[in-house]
């Protein structure tokens, strides 16, 4: 089949295609034949069987969990269900014997929204060095894989806080839904000053730890409120897409466009997350365990949300004091900030 001569990439519209109608979504593609050409036909056809397949296949539980209330009480059932978990902690001791003082809690918003929030905090606050922050990724939740490293960090000394996202994990909202991102970082700065705030916590030194999408999001949070960290911990942050991984021009107009009137729908294929982010088959396998992680297509509007924030990450680096506050695990990264 003969492409027109406009740059495009055949499998981002491949993965478009397929997302669309392993979902039934023949509207969309109806709108999108007619704007792009009868030859789109073509590439749909020839993935009918591939998307016969994704529909047929034994469905993930974690697809049907776009309410809060299901998320919780899934979360709830797997622990009931696995009351030895150790949070990949690889310890046998509980949180009383590691003189931790672990806590969650549900709070709302400025928008009325209820935000999961959770704390690792040693018993003695005499010892403590200093508070970090955690900012998850695109599909996390803060009470599964998170607290292994949470434990570690706060049995050193130091006061660990996370929070879910609107949308994510165990707080309110359309599972995998981000209207904008720019509502995310007002919610990590009210919801941690909040925490910073706390008599006995003030005058601590603070810093985030961002991760991927979170990595994104602690710099964003940074370039609106410079005085939030005093240092960081980056680990693969989410602040350049390769060129490799990024959409065609074409095909973010077409996402774009679309967002604009069906942003919850479902049809934007990315990278297994799991594989992308764990190396390690063991660890991978520890992190699928995660009863509310999202998975599945990303939905139209997140998808755009994430593209304009790499986007508008990339554009502001040379604004992010780069020193020794600031460890960066992502050599591709360093180069880029070098």
């Amino acid at each position: 089949m003969e492409l027109p001569s406009w740059d495009t990439s055949q499998g981002d519209l491949l993965r478009f295609c397929m997302g669309a109608t392993s979902r039934g979504l023949p509207v969309v593609l109806l709108i999108v034949v007619s704007f792009y050409g009868s030859w789109l036909w073509s590439l749909l056809t020839s993935t009918l069987a591939q998307a016969q397949k994704i529909k047929s296949a034994k469905k993930d539980h974690r697809l049907e969990l776009d309410d809060a209330i299901m998320r919780r009480s899934v979360r709830d059932e797997f622990f009931r269900n696995n009351k030895n978990f150790d949070y990949n902690c690889n310890s046998s001791k509980g949180d009383k014997e590691k003189g931790l003082n672990v806590t969650e809690s549900f709070v709302k918003n400025s928008k009325g929204m209820e935000i999961f929030v959770k704390s690792w905090e040693p018993a003695d606050f005499g010892q403590l060095h200093g508070l970090i922050f955690l900012c998850l990724g695109y599909g996390d939740s803060v009470t599964f894989y998170a607290e292994g490293l949470a434990r570690a960090l706060a049995v050193a000394g130091y006061g660990v806080y996370g929070m879910d996202y609107p949308g994510f994990g165990m707080s309110e909202g359309l599972h995998g839904y981000i209207p904008n991102m720019g509502n995310l970082v007002d919610d990590i700065i009210e919801q941690y000053q909040t925490i910073k705030d706390r008599a006995e916590l003030r005058g601590l030194p603070c810093f985030v730890y961002g991760e991927s999408m979170g990595g994104a999001l602690a710099l964003r949070t940074h370039l609106k409120a410079p005085t939030m960290w005093d240092g960081a911990i980056l680990a693969a942050p989410m602040c350049k897409i390769v060129e490799s991984m990024y959409p065609s021009p074409i095909m973010v107009q077409v996402l774009t466009k679309l967002a604009q009137v069906i942003p919850k729908a479902k049809l934007v294929s990315i990278n297994d997350i799991m594989k992308v982010g764990f190396r390690d088959e063991v660890k991978r396998k520890h992190a699928n365990l995660n009863p509310v992680f999202y998975v599945g297509y990303t939905r139209l509007g997140t998808g755009v949300q994430l593209l304009r924030t790499a986007d508008y990450v990339e554009k502001r680096m040379h604004e992010v004091k780069h020193n020794a506050g600031c460890l960066i695990i992502c050599q591709k990264l360093c180069l880029f900030l070098d």
